[in-house]
């Protein structure tokens, strides 16, 4: 008899169904044996490594009925993991350091599909958002702006549905051809929706260089105070003349306000990019600098609200995956001296290099900004990535997207405009 029970019991185990996991499902890792859970670099057998049990991840993408799931482990590890080694993390299904994917609308497809579509979208009035309370702030590295393949309608469209007030910008060269080339877009911006639009870049460089700046809508902000912060860059070791030392980029900083509402410090950023051990250094030394540039700005104007946006370039190292240098980069920036936050998007997605995605665009905030003031603010990733919804890709197939306006993709958020301090 008990025989006959084990197997029965044994049977029922066997034909259980899959374990299924929703994309943007938060999970730990459960070994069966000491030596780890087997990652696979694909939906088969083809494993690379192994994970201990207690490891958790975010799952981005499921296979074969939910029986393969594609996980992003907080260590930086892309893996497909078999169902059975899977548990739901404790506490909820995500968590601020990694937060569920969100799905693109229709209309944000077309959008990022083809110019035809975006002017069809922008023109019948579609929107990123349209709150009228709300000051909308993005960050979006425009590739070696204008590069010869830059679509500078198809930007203007784009532009036009982020439907952002201020945009921190990276990667904008200021030759005379490049400013020609940044008119035809703010024209065609102007065209859909209006506005009076003013770029200003860091002053440091050759006009051929890369530059951080911002574009914004002077009818509905104001920017004032504009300095290059030396301290965003690195390899610079002092304010006297050094703020590009190394052929990098020190920050831009603004003062931003709307009448009758909201005022604070923004600096737009572009740290050094690398995988190299110098150019990792280079990222933590900006990092470690902002509490020390937040005071300098209070110099400027009094007023302990700071947005510090950019592209952070939080790829790791040979030896440092990318998911550890973004936790320790979320950790330091919550440890400075004058304490800020790194926000978590709702994508961990933000550029494709060779056909996989990494989060390199951030939004840091003071603590003034992020708590005192009430402001619940999101970063939302849109662009490409978020119809990719960040799975890998065919590197020689890319979307138009990619190779006509550029590999990073726009971050956006938005704060109350109305002043709570």
């Amino acid at each position: 008899m008990c025989r006959v029970l084990c197997l029965l019991a044994l049977l029922c185990v066997v034909s259980s169904p899959a374990l299924a996991f929703d994309v943007g499902e938060r999970i730990r890792l459960e070994a069966t044996k000491p030596s780890g859970v087997p990652l696979h670099r694909e939906a088969k057998s083809s494993m690379f490594g192994r994970a201990p049990t207690g490891s958790e991840g975010v799952v981005r993408e499921t296979a074969n009925k939910g029986r393969w799931n594609k996980v992003v482990l907080d260590d930086g590890r892309n893996a497909w993991i078999i169902d059975k080694y899977l548990r739901a993390a404790s506490g909820s299904s995500s968590s601020p350091t990694s937060p569920a994917t969100s799905v693109a609308s229709d209309s944000e497809r077309k959008v990022w599909s083809s110019p035809s579509e975006c002017r069809q979208v922008v023109e019948a009035g579609g929107r990123f958002d349209t709150s009228e309370d709300q000051l909308r702030i993005a960050t979006w590295n425009i590739r070696w702006f204008p590069e010869e393949s830059t679509d500078l309608e198809w930007l203007s469209c784009a532009l036009a549905w982020l439907n952002a007030d201020i945009i921190a910008v990276q990667e904008i060269t200021a030759t005379r051809g490049a400013h020609s080339a940044m008119e035809s877009v703010t024209d065609g911006l102007t065209g859909y929706v209006g506005g009076d639009w003013k770029l200003d870049l860091h002053g440091c460089g050759r006009d051929d260089g890369q530059h951080v700046g911002f574009l914004w809508n002077a009818d509905k902000v104001s920017m004032s105070n504009f300095e290059d912060r030396w301290r965003m860059n690195g390899a610079a070791a002092n304010g006297n003349g050094s703020d590009c030392d190394g052929s990098l980029r020190p920050g831009r900083s603004a003062y931003a306000s709307v009448a009758g509402g909201i005022d604070f410090h923004l600096v737009s950023v572009h740290l050094d990019s690398g995988v190299n051990d110098r150019d990792y250094g280079h990222r933590k030394t900006s990092i470690e600098r902002i509490g020390k540039m937040h005071g300098a700005l209070q110099a400027t104007v009094s007023d302990a609200d700071v947005l510090v946006l950019g592209d952070y370039n939080t790829m790791g190292t040979n030896s440092v995956a990318a998911g550890t240098e973004i936790r320790e980069f979320r950790e330091k920036v919550g440890s400075l001296a004058t304490p800020h936050v790194a926000l978590a998007p709702d994508l961990e997605c933000s550029e494709y290099f060779e056909g996989k995605c990494g989060l390199l665009d951030h939004f840091v905030l003071s603590k003034t900004l992020a708590d005192e003031e009430g402001r619940s603010a999101k970063a939302v990733v849109t662009g490409y990535c978020k119809v990719e919804g960040g799975k890998d890709l065919d590197r020689r197939n890319m979307p138009d997207a990619y190779k006509k306006l550029s590999d990073h993709c726009p971050v956006v958020i938005s704060l109350q405009s109305t002043d709570q301090d």
